[in-house]
């Protein structure tokens, strides 16, 4: 009934080991419904099969020549055979022992559906206190926590971008809500949230220099994400995803200091806005407040230049890039 993709780059094997042990314990389940594709993001990268013999489930362990995360995940999607997918990853976990329960008597009852998403836990290993922050709304952030048909996904040819190591997975849920009717997507209710995203400091998003890959990864999502929705999705809630990749802009280029490696970014964003400047700000104030704060939150620099308002800032871009370009 559901196969858990789990991509694998260079992790050790002790980095993985929790979620393993906790899908051994599993209580009130079939082991025979639910599958793991392990994918390695590397042929060189295949753990040692001794860590998979002997359990309750079954494990397939493929590998693929590198090519990042959303490649792999696509190759799980190949790989798998069952009803339903969701996607972990390798350093994350399962919360209790009866998650997988949950998750499957919610399947079992899932017809007329092609997406179920359940609350999450975050860990939050930014703050000086550790602790964890429970997700109970529908984003479009995280893939975790969500259990797609297969099917679904393949006869809207949904995959996840291999051009993006960040951002990858919001890209793909805000893409896959375009195509699919919202009335076929639903929450899956547990009585805990059955899966937790953990953080760590070596991960790929966390790593010394990672805020520049990870700055154009955003800029990427949202352009892509932008001609999703404009393709697909009334004109309010593209003009919502235009207001909001300029907020993100603003906040990420707006920089007292701004590195060499996002001149780049700044020129195409500007080559952007012009072309599609008549739909920004065309939404409510309470969602242009709430793109506001997310926005602040997620692309924010702390050189962030305060005297600059978004709108001077968008004068002060459009006056050195020159006139608006044929859209």
């Amino acid at each position: 009934m559901l196969d858990l993709i789990i991509p694998h780059y260079t992790e050790p094997w002790y980095i993985g080991k929790k979620m393993f042990e906790i899908l051994d314990v599993q209580r009130g389940i079939d082991f025979a419904d639910i599958k793991v594709i392990l994918v390695n993001d590397g042929k060189e990268n295949a753990l040692d099969q001794k860590h998979f013999e002997n359990r309750p489930y079954r494990v397939e362990q493929i590998s693929i020549d590198h090519a990042g995360v959303s490649a792999a995940r696509n190759a799980g999607i190949r790989a798998s055979d069952a009803e339903w997918v969701m996607f972990c990853d390798f350093d994350d976990t399962f919360t209790n022992i009866y998650s997988l329960r949950d998750i499957l008597n919610a399947l079992k009852q899932g017809e007329g559906y092609d997406m179920l998403w359940s609350d999450l836990y975050i860990e939050d290993g930014k703050s000086e206190e550790w602790h964890l922050i429970k997700k109970d709304k529908e984003d479009a952030v995280f893939t975790h926590g969500k259990v797609f048909r297969r099917q679904c996904l393949l006869d809207n040819d949904m995959w996840f971008n291999t051009e993006l190591n960040y951002n990858e997975d919001s890209e793909f849920n805000a893409i896959f809500h375009t195509k699919v009717h919202f009335q076929r997507t639903g929450k899956l209710v547990t009585p805990t949230p059955p899966y937790a995203w953990c953080w760590r400091k070596e991960s790929t998003s966390n790593r010394d220099g990672s805020s520049i890959p990870a700055a154009w990864g955003h800029f990427k999502r949202n352009l892509s994400v932008c001609k999703a929705f404009e393709e697909r999705m009334p004109l309010p809630r593209y003009c919502a995803m235009v207001t909001r990749t300029v907020y993100d802009a603003y906040y990420t280029l707006n920089g007292k200091h701004l590195e060499s490696e996002l001149q780049d970014m700044k020129r195409q964003f500007a080559e952007w806005y012009m072309a599609h400047k008549q739909y920004f700000g065309r939404i409510d104030v309470k969602s242009i407040a709430m793109i506001d704060v997310i926005s602040q939150a997620e692309a924010k620099r702390e050189d962030h230049d305060k005297s600059l308002n978004i709108i001077d800032w968008l004068k002060k871009i459009e006056k050195e890039y020159g006139t608006q370009p044929k859209a």
